[in-house]
């Protein structure tokens, strides 16, 4: 392992991972990061907002592997009733990113919502992709080589219920469970629900679920914050988490759903009637 600058040996002023003064954790030898977006059908809502702000994103990302020296090779999967790679394993310190003309044609809204089923395979690949990747090193390397040496990030953005798989909510919950055994990192957003309930559901942390409004303003805002987190995570930190002010730019004023991490007593009606699966198109 390599000192790849000043602030991973000294105390420092500011730090994208580690509060005033304190030290940064150090820098992860590789990142290998998946982001999965629904566009079903209502995800229309948002307008142009999705597609500009993971063109943002994923540009973000590229930016900061680049500054930062840290090898990054990002997945794009897109879900309706199929999942497709649009993006496999890219290098982002190397290669182009995608064009706009590209994010539109892949998350155009179309069909219904295969979550469950995505979200299992996805979560497999970054696991076997990470397996390989430890394989390249030698026998010696391999036993310096922690959960945190290779960091496994997962990034899920939906707007509703699953529709389309045969996996259940059981099924990923176990699958996170092996995630987070393996220091993977995940980020769970999601409309028209309790994100919090539905991750814990899932598997996902409350602190890294956010429920996102059904605006352009609120999804520009969540998948802002989200890319605030994954530069976090991609530095080394793993205790991200989402803040109280990011809940509230990624809400709708009207919104019901109870993201603080609290109790949920009071949504029982609210979930009771979102948690009714609608019929496939």
């Amino acid at each position: 392992m390599t000192l790849s600058c000043l602030n991973h040996v000294k105390r420092c002023a500011f730090s994208i991972s580690a509060p005033l003064g304190q030290r940064p954790p150090p820098p992860p030898q590789a990142v290998l990061f998946t982001f999965a977006a629904d566009r079903s059908g209502s995800m229309q809502s948002y307008g142009s907002a999705v597609v500009e702000q993971t063109n943002k994103l994923i540009n973000e990302q590229k930016a900061f592997a680049v500054e930062s020296g840290i090898p990054t090779f990002m997945t794009l999967t897109t879900f309706d009733d199929v999942a497709e790679d649009r993006m496999s394993k890219v290098n982002l310190n190397t290669k182009d990113t995608p064009t706009m003309r590209e994010l539109v044609n892949w998350l155009s809204p179309r069909n219904c919502t295969r979550l469950l089923d995505t979200s299992i395979e996805c979560v497999d690949k970054l696991l076997d992709f990470r397996r390989k990747y430890v394989r390249k090193f030698s026998r010696e390397i391999q036993g310096l080589i922690t959960n945190d040496s290779v960091r496994m990030i997962f990034a899920l953005f939906t707007d509703g219920f699953d529709n389309a798989s045969d996996w259940t909510a059981r099924d990923l919950s176990v699958k996170m469970q092996d995630f987070d055994t393996h220091g993977g990192v995940a980020m769970f957003l999601a409309a028209n629900q309790d994100a919090i309930h539905t991750g814990g559901t899932f598997g996902f942390s409350k602190e890294r679920s956010l429920t996102v409004g059904v605006t352009s303003r609120t999804a520009n805002s969540a998948l802002g914050c989200t890319s605030t987190l994954l530069k976090s995570a991609s530095a080394g930190e793993r205790d991200v988490s989402y803040t109280q002010a990011m809940r509230e730019e990624s809400q709708d004023m009207y919104d019901s759903p109870n993201d603080s991490g609290g109790d949920n007593t009071d949504n029982d009606s609210y979930n009771m009637v979102n948690s009714i699966r609608p019929t496939r198109m």
